[in-house]
């Protein structure tokens, strides 16, 4: 995640009495890949995602910013514009 964001976005949060989402998405190997998702990995990544995003959440939850956690499956790109 681009952290430096961060700042900008309680910013405008605050200004704008605004909740911010925050989103991670877990990307399944490239087009053309022959392996298949090893389930256990596929685990172990959302659960990376999870903690990461939890301790995104503490910092924004210190400057008194509410925020929603998002954690989507797919290609990024279409994901983030389905959320959107």
């Amino acid at each position: 995640m681009a952290e430096c964001v961060l700042p900008h976005a309680v910013a405008l949060a605050r200004g704008f009495d605004a909740r911010l989402t925050v989103l991670h998405v877990i990307e399944p190997p490239p087009d053309g890949d022959d392996a298949a998702v090893d389930p256990l990995d596929w685990e172990m990544r959302k659960a990376e995602a999870e903690a990461y995003l939890e301790t995104v959440e503490d910092k924004l939850r210190t400057a008194e910013v509410d925020v929603d956690l998002e954690i989507l499956e797919g290609r990024a790109a279409e994901s983030i514009v389905a959320c959107v």
